[in-house]
Order: structure tokens, then C-alpha cells, then sequence
């Protein structure tokens, strides 16, 4: 059930990219159906019951259909549930859902020239997540567009540490 989920999950981000936002919605919604079946509630203790990952990847599709929609206020506030529910998950590492809704939301706020807010979410995830190159390359972006170039070449020297061995080139906090 799980594994249909994050299956239709995975198609509405790839509709929402393409601006098919109809087949985004109806995967959304083949995801909700999905979403009905109470064997997501069992815990799999000590990992987190598989319908919080579910809420998370549904807010974050949310989220994301927003975005491509240029509806930045829809989408910081469906990235913010996402980021709500998945901060009260049980702690594992690796975590039980692996793409971090801070990241969505610090770019929203880029996009929505918002980057106040993109600075101090994108900071708080530093906390937990040190030196990671998605929160520090967001930063980056939030810094210099914010007009702080001191404070962004600091970072920018960070994340080229932090990414020096990576085979892919950053865009945003999110791929």
C-alpha cells in the first residue's frame, strides 16, 4: 500500500514539473485512495507508522503543484504542514521519510521573495542537519539575494566543502 503511495507521489511531482497539473491531481488523488487503507496506521515500532510518511509525501505534492503554479502561499503553507508533521515523526537514522520539507519550504520562500523566512528555515535545518549542501546552497541563494554578500560567500565556501565530491549541480535546496 505504502509503496503505491510514494508511486503516485513520485508520477504527481513529475506532472507538476511538466505543468500537467490535471494527471498531478489525479495522481494526488489515486495517493488518497491509498491513504484510506487503515493497515498505514500500524506502527512499526521503533520506526514511525507508515501514514505519517503518507502526509508528509501528500502535503509536499500539495505543495509542489502550488509552486509550478507560481501560488507561493498555497505552497509554503502545504510545505509547512509537511515540515509540521514530519519534524513529530520517531527519530531513525536514516530518517523515515528522506526529502526534507525544510528544503521545499526555504525554496518557496526564495521563490516567493520571502527570504527572511527561507533564511531562518533554512538555518534551523543546519541545526539538525550540519553542513548540509541543500540547506547551504538555499542559504547561499536567500543571502544574496537578501543583499548580504559577506554572509553568502561564507556559506557559498561551506557548501562548496560540503558538495566538493558531488557529481551533480545545484539549482536550489531541492532537486
Amino acid at each position: 500500500i505504502y509503496s503505491n503511495v510514494l508511486y503516485h507521489f513520485g508520477r504527481g511531482i513529475a506532472f507538476s514539473h511538466k505543468q500537467n497539473f490535471n494527471d498531478a491531481g489525479k495522481e494526488l488523488d489515486k495517493m488518497r485512495e491509498f491513504m484510506k487503507d487503515s493497515s498505514l496506521n500500524i506502527p512499526f515500532i521503533p520506526f514511525s507508522a507508515a501514514i505519517e510518511g503518507a502526509e508528509v509525501a501528500e502535503q509536499l505534492l500539495l505543495g509542489i503543484i502550488h509552486e509550478q503554479r507560481k501560488l507561493y502561499d498555497g505552497a509554503i503553507r502545504h510545505f509547512r504542514q509537511a515540515d509540521s508533521i514530519e519534524v513529530n515523526m520517531v527519530y531513525n537514522e536514516p530518517r523515515d521519510w528522506l526529502l526534507n520539507p525544510k528544503h521545499y519550504l526555504g525554496n518557496a520562500y526564495i521563490k516567493a521573495g520571502k527570504f527572511v523566512d527561507a533564511i531562518s528555515i533554512l538555518q534551523k535545518d543546519l541545526l539538525n542537519n550540519s553542513e548540509n549542501g541543500w540547506a547551504l546552497f538555499g542559504l547561499w541563494e536567500a543571502l544574496t539575494a537578501k543583499n548580504k554578500p559577506a554572509e553568502g560567500a561564507k556559506i557559498l565556501t561551506r557548501f562548496k566543502k560540503a558538495f566538493d565530491k558531488a557529481d551533480v549541480k545545484l539549482y536550489g535546496p531541492v532537486f
